[in-house]
Order: C-alpha cells, then structure tokens, then sequence
C-alpha cells in the first residue's frame, strides 16, 4: 500500500518518545503518529510567527519574518497506539 509499517506498534514506546532512524535516506518518508484520539484541553487564537531554518532548500517559500493566523494548544490523547509507517 502506500504507507508500510517500519517498525511495529509495539516497540514505538509511547508518543513522548522520539525515534531516530539510521541511516540517513533522503529518498524515504517516515510518518510519525498514533492511532488514538487527541482532545483539546484549551486553545488560544491569534497571530503567530513562522520562523524556518535558513539553510533549508525550501527557506525561500518562507519568508524571514512571516506572521500568519495560528492557534495554541493544550491537548491530551486518549488510548491509541504509536506508531511508525514509511510513506515512501
């Protein structure tokens, strides 16, 4: 399919962990997620700042000193599993 699983649910620990992958391959995606549901805790509306790091091929289509609507939250997430699926 278009998205295959790389690393069971079971070993992706909890969604407050991070995974790094070894090596490095520019040519694959890798999905970060959860199967579970997040629910809003509280939310703030405003204007925010967009910054992007400069030496990125595509800082250009950002550019230095964007401010654009946003929003801030708190959220929770209830029941679910990590996991990690590799798009490309």
């Amino acid at each position: 399919g278009d998205a295959d699983g790389v690393v069971p649910l079971e070993q992706c620990g909890g969604t407050n962990n991070m995974a790094v992958i070894y090596p490095r391959r520019p040519d694959t995606v890798l999905r970060f997620g959860w199967t579970g549901k997040g629910y809003a805790l509280d939310e703030q509306k405003g204007m925010v700042k967009i910054t992007v790091d400069r030496d990125l091929e595509w800082a250009g289509l950002v550019p230095e000193g964007t401010v654009a609507p946003g929003c801030y939250m708190r959220y929770t997430v209830g029941g679910g599993e990590s996991y990690i699926k590799k798009v490309r």
